[in-house]
């Protein structure tokens, strides 16, 4: 991958989060409606979408770029996942619990803390959206999206890395069959990021005022159907969509799938177009540029904290504020919004770093657990004449 593409899709992937976090901050119980356009727009969602197509084209782009088995595949991606996801459980166990003392009103109707043993349990092992369970940690609404992401890790794991067609195909419907239509009817969308890839490596051949007409075109598209009543009215259609075609089945998070793919296919597009846009002219000094290239790579490297930590700390600021009676108004509603995002920052360089020194004790427990597990695997296996 093109250094500067490289450092483009890192800056996509920060402001995704950024607009998921923005989203959620233009709620009406933190900014009293002054942000309604936000809050009633698609901005969250259409967020989501751009991180598992992102997530398709990385992943593709890893595993053919690399000599690597299973093991080494997935130990990276559950370190990735994990060295996040454990300490945020923590964290948002212990803000919501003193952001309630402090100001319970804050946390009404964003808040499940029942049976909050078997909650953590489900969420900490990606079990939180199997079928048509929807288990919310606490306040920490977002990670419905790991319940997806991880288990899209393991099918493609399954058909990149598993050589005996028989074995291949019967992980793989075992794996579509535990977790349920609700998390597979999304998964074409994370795989429209392999496509994306896969056009991208071919590109050479497009004419180069097309290419600048596609990415402008393709961005102006996917910014209508964030922005607009359009997009937020298609979104709506395709839950009729899903009713006429699977009844009464509660499809919860991924009951706009119709429009998801849609939204994907531009978003894919638009990431085929991009690559060429920024390696020419102004853009390409840009990316080429020492300093801009070290911010991004820092700020990006949050990514991940700042998803799944904002509304949490955003819920607990705002319930010291209003225990200490602070009137907040545009101004300091913005500074809470980048204290936010501060925070979460700060949080990131202990855990999500990977030169940090529990990440990486982290992956080499992961890595040498899914080795060994490889090995004892492709022994019982090859006693069987299966591999």
């Amino acid at each position: 991958m093109n250094a500067k593409f490289s450092v483009w899709l890192d800056l996509v992937r920060f402001l995704a989060a950024l607009s998921v976090a923005f989203y959620h901050f233009s709620y009406e119980r933190f900014t009293d409606g002054f942000l309604s356009p936000v809050e009633n727009s698609a901005l969250g969602h259409n967020a989501v979408v751009v991180f598992f197509v992102l997530s398709g084209f990385v992943i593709f782009h890893s595993v053919l770029n690399r000599d690597m088995s299973f093991s080494d595949y997935f130990s990276k991606r559950i370190t990735r996942l994990y060295s996040v996801l454990i300490p945020a459980l923590f964290i948002v166990l212990l803000v919501d619990k003193f952001g309630e003392l402090l100001y319970s009103d804050i946390y009404d109707g964003k808040s499940e803390s029942n049976y909050f043993f078997l909650r953590f349990i489900i969420n900490a092992t990606f079990l939180q959206e199997i079928h048509n369970f929807s288990f919310r940690y606490l306040s920490n609404g977002p990670l419905w999206s790991l319940g997806y992401e991880f288990w899209y890790y393991v099918i493609f794991g399954f058909i990149f890395f598993v050589k005996n067609s028989l074995f291949r195909f019967a992980l793989i419907v075992s794996s579509v069959l535990f977790v349920g239509l609700k998390i597979i009817i999304l998964f074409p969308v994370w795989l429209l990021g392999l496509v994306a890839y896969k056009a991208c490596l071919g590109r050479s051949q497009i004419y180069i005022k097309f290419k600048c007409f596609g990415f402008f075109i393709t961005l102006l598209i996917f910014t209508g159907l964030t922005l607009s009543n359009f997009g937020v009215s298609m979104k709506f259609e395709s839950v009729s969509i899903g009713k006429s075609l699977f009844g009464d089945v509660d499809l919860g998070y991924s009951r706009y799938f119709f429009y998801d793919y849609l939204l994907g296919l531009i978003f894919s597009l638009f990431l085929f177009f991009s690559s060429f846009f920024v390696e020419r002219g102004f853009v390409s000094r840009i990316f080429s540029n020492e300093y801009f290239v070290k911010v991004i790579r820092n700020v990006s490297g949050s990514t991940l904290t700042l998803y799944v930590l904002h509304f949490p700390i955003l819920l607990f600021i705002y319930a010291v504020f209003n225990f200490f009676r602070v009137d907040t108004g545009i101004c300091l509603d913005f500074f809470i919004f980048g204290l936010t995002v501060l925070i979460c920052y700060l949080i990131s360089f202990v855990f999500e770093n990977k030169k940090s020194f529990s990440y990486k004790r982290m992956e080499f427990v992961i890595s040498n657990t899914l080795k060994l597990m490889e090995k004892n695997c492709a022994r019982f296996f090859f006693r069987r004449g299966i591999s």
